[in-house]
């Protein structure tokens, strides 16, 4: 087993310290940036806020323009939407909307 034996110059030990603390800092900083819940997080935040672009975009469409035909197209799309029960096919709906609305309407 070795022994640490302490320096005999005195700046050394602040050194020391201050490499502590940015070992400290860095560490802190790569598990924030590696943080998946933030980052997932994020994602959904911006899926969200697309999707809610692309449903103001269709009330504007079938209120002040009077696109009835888009109207029954939502309707149609809900009635399926409703009607799905495999787990699997709700997810992959589900995903296929978001990256839609984040295409179509993406984040300024």
């Amino acid at each position: 087993m070795s022994q640490i034996t302490p320096r005999s110059s005195s700046s050394s030990v602040v050194d020391d310290q201050n490499l502590l603390l940015s070992r400290k800092m860095f560490s802190l900083a790569m598990t924030q940036r590696n943080n998946p819940a933030r980052t997932i997080k994020r994602e959904e935040d911006a899926v969200k806020e697309a999707c809610r672009r692309f449903e103001d975009y269709m009330i504007h469409v079938i209120v002040e323009e009077g696109k009835f035909d888009d109207l029954m197209d939502m309707e149609e799309v809900n009635y399926y939407w409703n009607n799905l029960n495999d787990p699997i096919f709700i997810e992959l709906v589900t995903r296929f909307y978001g990256e839609l609305c984040t295409d179509l309407f993406p984040s300024d």
